[in-house]
């Protein structure tokens, strides 16, 4: 090989190798780039993440509330029923009370106008 070759192949190797650099320092700058695009877009989902937990959060709380009002009013509701069967058995009481009353101020009446009396035997 003579000097002239050998400068010729030193000068295609050193384009060469100003071509690689030229092309490593692109890559590093695209690389910079998407690492820092990444870096943003991560930054960005985890106050996204951070904003629904605490929204996940206040529901639960409002889930938990509201399921104690609901129970709350289920036991009203318990009580409701039972405090109007009470009410209806002493309203059937007092109607049979009532028909009782009726059913002995009439015989009472008979007895007064017929002179008749009225024995254990007649209220049954």
């Amino acid at each position: 090989m003579t000097l002239s070759e050998a400068l010729e192949a030193a000068s295609a190797s050193d384009q060469r190798a100003y071509a690689a650099e030229k092309q490593l320092a692109a890559l590093q700058v695209q690389f910079s780039a998407v690492q820092s695009k990444l870096g943003a877009e991560l930054a960005a989902t985890q106050e996204q993440l951070a904003e629904k937990t605490v929204m996940v959060s206040q529901l639960q709380g409002e889930v938990a509330s509201l399921q104690q009002k609901l129970q709350r009013a289920k036991s009203k509701k318990s009580k409701e029923d039972s405090d109007s069967q009470v009410i209806k058995q002493l309203r059937e009481q007092v109607d049979e009370l009532k028909a009782t009353l009726h059913r002995v101020s009439m015989d009472i009446s008979s007895d007064s106008s017929g002179g008749k009396s009225v024995t254990m035997e007649d209220e049954d």
